[in-house]
């Protein structure tokens, strides 16, 4: 089974994640139909599935319970502790945006967002929740609080984007997808959580 994050991209194999600050830009040419306020649930789901061919998070209520639940884990963990951390809490619109790129299964961030953090995870076996998140948290080994950077030649913006303490919004979509443009790998498990505000370090990482 492999696995990947981006910050793995440039070396070897294995289950791969990768942050990214981003926030929706204007004028991306794509044009949405509205709806009334009152339009039916499934008036709303089958406008989701017509703008984005394709796209569904498969992630069960559940699941979205657990990812807001881990994510608040691990942020009452980091260590020194902030002092005004925000829980996340999960937002539709954000889960959205995910779903629509997760569909598209590239592995590289949304070209099309700018000020929103985005985490992605890849791995060819069935898809872990926690094992990508424990992943991501993980790179607090390598990450200088003293200097709010990561360790040379590290990868820390994952973990950064976690617990960024004035986030306090997430949304996340998996989608399984024969191919992944950029791997060669099959049959991938494609998580996609996107963050706002986005962490000030990604920000610096990525200007």
């Amino acid at each position: 089974m492999q696995q990947r994050s981006l910050s793995e991209l440039q070396g070897s194999p294995s289950r791969w994640t990768t942050p990214r600050s981003t926030r929706l830009r204007r004028g991306s040419g794509r044009r949405w139909p509205c709806l009334p306020s009152g339009a039916p649930l499934w008036a709303w789901l089958l406008l989701g599935t017509l703008a984005v061919p394709g796209a569904w998070s498969f992630l069960s209520e559940e699941q979205e319970e657990l990812l807001v639940e881990l994510h608040n884990h691990y942020r009452g963990q980091v260590s020194p502790s902030a002092s005004a951390m925000l829980p996340l809490r999960w937002d539709p619109s954000l889960k959205l945006i995910a779903e629509g790129y997760a569909a598209k299964c590239i592995w590289n961030h949304n070209p099309e967002l700018e000020d929103t953090g985005e985490n992605l995870f890849v791995g060819t076996g069935s898809l872990d929740l926690r094992e990508a998140l424990e992943k991501w948290f993980l790179e607090h080994l390598d990450y200088d609080f003293q200097n709010n950077s990561c360790d040379e030649d590290q990868m820390c913006g994952h973990y950064t984007q976690m617990v960024w303490a004035d986030t306090h919004r997430v949304g996340c979509a998996f989608h399984l997808c024969n191919n992944m443009k950029g791997l060669e790998w099959e049959r991938v498990s494609f998580l996609v959580c996107n963050y706002y505000p986005a962490s000030v370090l990604l920000l610096l990482q990525l200007s």
